[in-house]
């Protein structure tokens, strides 16, 4: 994989080769990193901890959901977010495409069920959707932002 390598950066990934969807991160050299690889059976992620000169923590992940993603995958993703994620010392952020068209970022309401159990997630560990508006726009369908963020 050379041709995804930068100079000056470390590349994580959620193993391009056997994934359908590819995910990448690249963190500078300067910056003490470390890739965790949580085994639940969900593998459209890549978590991050990094840590600075004075040994603080910071987690990251960005997580892929499809728009075509299983209900049992969707709830692979909640457990992620709860036992992988948010379990994990340190200041979080999550970056993400979880293409949950239904939840009204205004309010946190929807009226589907799994998306329900995943804004339960995100309030239980006090997470923060600091996006609102469509980020993704195909012919009529506008998909509501993603919770491209955790909050610390």
């Amino acid at each position: 994989m050379s041709e995804f390598n930068l100079d000056g950066y470390c590349m994580f990934s959620n193993n391009l080769e056997d994934n359908s969807r590819g995910i990448l991160i690249y963190v500078s050299k300067d910056v003490k990193c470390t890739q965790i690889f949580p085994n639940i059976g969900f593998n459209e992620c890549v978590i991050l901890e990094l840590e600075d000169v004075s040994h603080h923590k910071m987690n990251i992940a960005t997580i892929y959901k499809s728009s075509s993603s299983t209900t049992e995958n969707d709830k692979k993703i909640i457990e992620y977010i709860k036992t992988c994620f948010c379990a994990r010392n340190g200041n979080k952020l999550i970056m993400d495409d979880f293409n949950w068209p239904n939840i009204n970022w205004n309010t946190w309401e929807t009226s589907s069920n799994i998306e329900g159990k995943f804004v339960d997630c995100l309030r239980q560990n006090f997470l923060i959707q600091h996006i609102n508006t469509p980020t993704s726009i195909r012919g009529t369908s506008r998909h509501p932002a993603c919770v491209r963020s955790g909050y610390y």
